[in-house]
């Protein structure tokens, strides 16, 4: 079943994301942008991508997967925002929002032994990335 505009607005803790006001104050202390440079992996980027899913202008919601996994969870950029934005537990919400779907997906009917597999290669290529930029 597909979830409403609403229960994803809610997951994805939407209202939350209106305190950002796309400033760029978190950029330079963001250890992924910064080693990246890419806006989908700042806390700017993700902030965006959650709220285009609350306004339903993203549907697919696997283009959030790698910019959210990628995401170290320092908070550093909490530490920079002139506005306050609880990055964290906006980060925190979509996580669970996303495995939540995940974790229906492959126990659904169609769950194949090859989706974990695919899944766990792309989690320990991540890692590896995360490691990579704290070596940074």
């Amino acid at each position: 079943m597909k979830p409403s505009l609403e229960q994803l607005k809610e997951e994805f803790l939407y209202e939350k994301t209106n305190r950002c006001v796309q400033c760029g104050y978190c950029l330079p202390v963001c250890p992924t942008y910064v080693t990246m440079r890419k806006e989908t992996h700042s806390p700017r980027g993700r902030i965006h991508l959650i709220k285009m899913v609350g306004e339903g202008k993203i549907t697919d919601l696997s283009a959030l997967e790698q910019p959210l996994d990628l995401c170290l969870g320092c908070r550093a950029c909490e530490t920079a925002c002139p506005t306050g934005v609880e990055y964290g537990s906006i980060l925190e919400a979509a996580r669970a929002a996303m495995a939540k779907r995940k974790k229906a997906f492959r126990s659904g009917p169609f769950a194949a032994e090859s989706i974990a597999e695919k899944s766990h290669s792309k989690s320990s290529h991540d890692e590896m990335v995360r490691k990579c930029i704290l070596v940074l």
